[in-house]
């Protein structure tokens, strides 16, 4: 099926994006780029801003469907494994919103507030995620009333600022690069488990080609 021009645009534009970040990119450019006159280009989309939200969008729709599709093999570790591994190929293909994430969310309201709904959003479902795994035995019983509220914050931090070292990484040795995004987002969980959620972690793990 042939791309419309709005898809031909943003495909353009995400590409230049983490070419170039967002600063180094123009209208002018990616019009050229998409072989189309500026004019065309600002029927669709009228503002670079109009261009990052609709990729932000795009970046969190994706996200949100790979959590509902992961989710079908429960609330286990293969679950948060295959989540992890999801979530750095597709912040890799969307980079540049990890890259310049701290221009995006200080310069342009409506992205800070897509942003943070999103936090929100993927800080509920690791709330969620913890609730499981308590029930299942793998966890311990939290220590304070906040403390796997603060554990899920920290995971998303580390999700998102983890990234921006990895991202040359990433484009020399990909599965490499995604075992060590792995050890360093799903090893802040392992002080919180039981005797039998290491175990099933470590298995988990060395099935993920990880060492434990």
């Amino acid at each position: 099926m042939k791309e419309s021009t709005r898809e031909i645009i943003l495909q353009t534009s995400l590409k230049l994006f983490n070419e170039r970040g967002v600063n180094g990119i123009t209208l002018r450019q990616i019009a050229s780029e998409s072989e189309m006159s500026q004019g065309n280009l600002n029927y669709h989309l009228k503002k670079k801003e109009d261009i990052l939200k609709e990729l932000f969008n795009q970046f969190s729709i994706i996200l949100t469907n790979e959590f509902t599709e992961v989710s079908k093999l429960g609330p286990n570790f293969y679950f948060i494994f295959e989540l992890a591994r999801k979530t750095i190929v597709i912040q890799m293909q969307y980079r540049f919103l990890i890259v310049d994430l701290n221009y995006l969310i200080q310069d342009l309201p409506q992205i800070e507030a897509a942003v943070k709904d999103s936090m929100l959003l993927r800080i509920n479902q690791f709330k969620q995620l913890f609730f499981f795994f308590f029930d299942k035995g793998f966890m311990r019983k939290p220590e304070y009333k906040t403390e796997y509220e603060e554990l899920a914050n920290r995971l998303y931090i580390l999700g998102v600022y983890s990234i921006l070292p990895l991202v040359k990484e990433y484009d020399l040795n990909e599965s490499k690069t995604i075992k060590k995004y792995l050890s360093i987002i799903l090893s802040a969980c392992y002080p919180y488990l039981t005797k039998v959620g290491k175990t099933t972690y470590t298995i988990t793990a060395q099935d993920y080609g990880m060492n434990i």
